[in-house]
């Protein structure tokens, strides 16, 4: 009879033991699946991050460029374009200088 009693909370023990295993695998399957998901969204959430700098650049040159042309000449305009460009030349001068220490 005690062999009997065994046997039985063995298959009890061993029916659990599956279920425990089926669990685990389904959790992995949905750790995979939420990883992939994670991946995705931080790759849309980069490309929109990236696509908002870029309307903002965008927005910044418009910006520039209304009020460099409000009630200017276009000799006005390509002048005060040549000084901008004239300044980020400095500023590119300096950068590349070998003693600069940043």
């Amino acid at each position: 009879m005690i062999g009997n009693e065994v046997l039985k909370l063995t298959d009890v023990l061993y029916d659990k033991i599956q279920q425990i295993i089926r669990i685990q695998q389904g959790l992995l399957q949905r750790v995979e699946w939420l990883e992939n998901e994670n991946a995705l969204l931080r790759q849309q959430s980069q490309i929109q991050t990236n696509e908002l700098n870029d309307l903002n650049f965008n927005k910044q040159i418009h910006n520039l460029t209304n009020s460099l042309t409000q009630g200017k000449e276009k000799a006005e305009v390509r002048d005060a374009i040549n000084q901008i460009v004239r300044e980020i030349d400095r500023c590119i001068a300096v950068i590349n200088q070998p003693d600069l220490k940043l």
